[in-house]
C-alpha cells in the first residue's frame, strides 16, 4: 500500500525504488535499503541475511545490530488458532452464536 491508502497496483503514486510514497508502517516494520538504520547506527545485518525479498525485521529488535549476534523470537500463530480462539470467546459468551458453528 502506499501512504493515499492505494494498493501499490492502483495508486499513481507509486515509486518502486522510493520508499517515502509507501505506507509508513513499511519502513516502521521493516529495513529496506542497504544502510538502513537500526537505533541510530547502520544495521550490517542487512549483508549477511540471504533473502530472495531483502528485507530485515525493524521491529521487535534488541540491541545487536548482525544477524548473528540477534536472538530475536517472534511469535508464529496459525489462521486456525486464532479462529479457535474467536470461536472459543463467542462460545464463553453464551449467547447462542451462530457465527461458531
Amino acid at each position: 500500500y502506499c501512504n493515499d491508502g492505494k494498493p501499490i497496483t492502483s495508486s499513481g503514486i507509486y515509486d518502486p525504488d522510493d520508499d517515502s510514497t509507501r505506507d509508513p508502517r513499511l519502513t516502521y516494520t521493516l529495513m529496506t535499503k542497504k544502510g538502513d538504520t537500526y537505533d541510530g547506527k547502520v544495521s550490517d545485518a542487512w549483508w549477511s541475511w540471504n533473502s530472495p525479498f531483502q528485507l530485515f525485521m525493524r521491529k521487535y529488535q534488541n540491541q545487536p545490530t548482525t544477524w548473528a549476534a540477534d536472538n530475536l523470537d517472534m511469535y508464529v500463530i496459525r489462521y486456525a488458532d486464532v479462529l479457535l480462539m474467536r470461536a472459543e470467546a463467542l462460545a464463553k459468551q453464551n449467547t447462542g452464536n451462530e457465527e461458531i458453528m
